[in-house]
Order: C-alpha cells, then structure tokens, then sequence
C-alpha cells in the first residue's frame, strides 16, 4: 500500500503535508489508480506552490511518485 498526500513546495523541495489524500495499492503488475476530490481551500492561493506525492504507507521517505501542481491563481 501506498499513501497519496498534498504537500507544499515542489517535487524537488517538498515541505509541509497539507492534507493526506488516501491510500492506494498497486496491483501485480505495479499499476494503481487514485482519484481525489479536492476541497479547493486547500489550494488556496497563499499556498504559492503544492505536489501530489505518493509514498509508502510505512515509509515517509520512500517517495514512488510526484506531480507538481504549480501555484494557484487570486
């Protein structure tokens, strides 16, 4: 299993976990799928940059996937 979470900064600078998002698991071949709904005062614009991460659900610093979502408008 895998945990998905919002966090602020980038891939590459990542700070703060902002919100846990869920678990996902990947199946025999590595693949999984995860869809969230966003409560958009997470991505207000004072959050001047934010990533998706995925990581091990027991290790904090296995990261296995990152999305940068960029800065939020006004």
């Amino acid at each position: 299993p895998y945990v998905a979470e919002l966090v602020v900064g980038s891939c590459q600078s990542s700070g703060a976990v902002i919100a846990e998002l869920g678990r996902v698991t990947a199946g025999e071949t590595g693949d999984g799928e995860f869809r969230e709904v966003l409560d958009p005062t997470l991505l207000q614009s004072e959050r001047t940059s934010r990533a998706v991460r995925v990581r091990g659900a027991g290790d904090s610093t296995a990261i296995v996937a990152c999305g940068n979502l960029g800065t939020a408008g006004p």
